[in-house]
């Protein structure tokens, strides 16, 4: 029954709100009847003052008590009690009761009024005490005894009435904000099982309170990221067989050639496929290589590595390759250049597809500069070109798999993938800067040995 969130957030409310209700109703009631006994006390003590001043009234007007029983008699009705009245000797001169009869008679019980019952009070005029008034129990039900026990009665059952309205409206009021609360809750459930059914393209509305925005931000991300990935997923297998079938429907036309005798196998030919085949392994290392980077398994051997001679050496290794496209390459080492924990193998690899890249992306005539420098416990290696650059709306996709952006371009379309798998692998990180019209900076940054 409380198995859902609604029902037990209505059950967790319902407790919260009984429990303060009861405690209000307890202190409520506690504190109302304390109050009304001491008001009815205050008021009996007053009453007790009233009769005293009553009777001394009257034996002052007579000097004696031969008026006493009517005096008697009318403060016993006014204030419901049983009076009974002695004289100085201690002889009963007067009693509201006439059952009442010698010294003492009635003492014993006590009704509402009666709480000052077996209390003697003396009655004093003009310095003298004349005589002795006492406060016993009412000869019939009094009506100020009834008013009490109605009042605090009605107290108790206005508390209780309350107490029940109170808990109707908590109930109404917990299930509403449950479902309130739950609402959301509800929605993202839906939408996880869309999701799981394979509808890529759900997602929920971000309103609510602020935990309620994240939440729901945090799951359209989530969802936009899920579709995304299956996007890439469902393009691998398709650029994949793109760049086999290229170099593997070259080969495979040179080879029905020659065997349909319309191709003659020379030494041209042999070069041809030859240089189709290492264009197929370097793809199959280079898919290799993703999936370990991706797959976080890449088998490295750190070492301090000078990148600032690293940089140089690469230069002169790939000078003829700028040469021969006609592009000028700068090599700037700025000063003394911390060295860095790496696989110099690999760190080769990034720079060299950097190069590559470069020189993929800029005309004849240009320049591309490779630079080196500290910063921020960090040693920066920038390669900047001088070709048409990336569009804006390209930037975010350069670093993914097979990804070309608006040009066919060369190469197998996975090289800044590995680049970037490569850097971050070595705790470092990839950013890219593009003018169009102006050229592109690829900067990789790696954690110095000194931080």
């Amino acid at each position: 029954m409380l198995g859902s969130l609604r029902s037990r957030l209505i059950a967790g409310f319902l407790i919260v709100m009984l429990v303060i209700i009861a405690l209000l109703a307890g202190v409520s009631s506690l504190v109302t009847v304390r109050q009304f006994r001491e008001f009815m006390l205050e008021g009996r003590k007053q009453a007790s003052d009233e009769i005293v001043r009553g009777l001394a009234d009257s034996y002052a007007r007579t000097g004696d008590w031969g008026n006493a029983q009517a005096a008697v008699d009318e403060m016993a009705l006014k204030h419901e009690n049983r009076i009974v009245l002695t004289d100085g000797q201690g002889n009963v001169v007067a009693t509201a009761d006439e059952r009442t009869s010698g010294q003492g008679h009635g003492l014993g019980g006590m009704g509402m009024m009666g709480m000052m019952g077996g209390t003697r009070t003396p009655i004093v005029v003009e310095d003298k005490t004349v005589g002795t008034v006492a406060f016993t129990a009412p000869t019939r039900s009094s009506s100020r005894a009834v008013l009490e026990t109605g009042f605090i009665s009605g107290v108790n059952q206005s508390l209780l009435i309350s107490g029940l309205l109170s808990v109707l409206v908590a109930v109404i009021l917990g299930a509403g904000m449950a479902q309130h609360l739950t609402r959301p809750l509800k929605e993202l459930t839906t939408a996880s099982q869309r999701i799981a059914a394979g509808h890529l393209d759900q997602r929920v509305d971000v309103s609510g309170s602020k935990e309620v925005k994240d939440l729901a931000g945090a799951f359209n991300s989530m969802a936009a990221n899920l579709a995304r990935a299956e996007e890439l997923r469902c393009n691998l297998v398709t650029d994949v067989a793109h760049e086999l079938r290229t170099p593997i429907t070259s080969m495979q036309v040179h080879l029905e050639g020659a065997l349909d005798g319309a191709v003659e196998v020379n030494q041209e030919m042999i070069e041809l496929l030859h240089g189709e085949t290492l264009h197929l392994g370097e793809l199959v290392n280079e898919l290799r290589d993703l999936s370990a980077a991706e797959a976080g398994q890449l088998k490295l051997t750190l070492e301090a590595v000078d990148l600032g001679d690293v940089a140089r050496r690469e230069a002169k290794v790939l000078g003829p390759r700028f040469a021969q496209a006609n592009i000028t390459l700068d090599v700037d080492v700025a000063g003394e250049v911390p060295t860095v924990r790496a696989d110099i193998r690999r760190l080769v690899q990034v720079l060299r597809n950097l190069l590559e890249n470069a020189i993929a992306h800029s005309n004849a005539g240009g320049v591309v500069t490779m630079r080196v420098s500290a910063t921020d416990e960090r040693v920066e290696v920038s390669v900047a070109d001088t070709g048409s650059g990336i569009a804006a709306e390209d930037l975010p996709y350069v670093f993914e798999r097979f990804y070309r952006g608006g040009e066919a371009g060369g190469g197998s379309g996975i090289g800044l993938t590995i680049t970037k798998g490569l850097v971050e692998a070595h705790g470092g990180s990839m950013d890219v800067r593009s003018v169009p019209g102006e050229g592109t900076t690829m900067i990789a940054r790696l954690p110095s040995t000194s931080s």
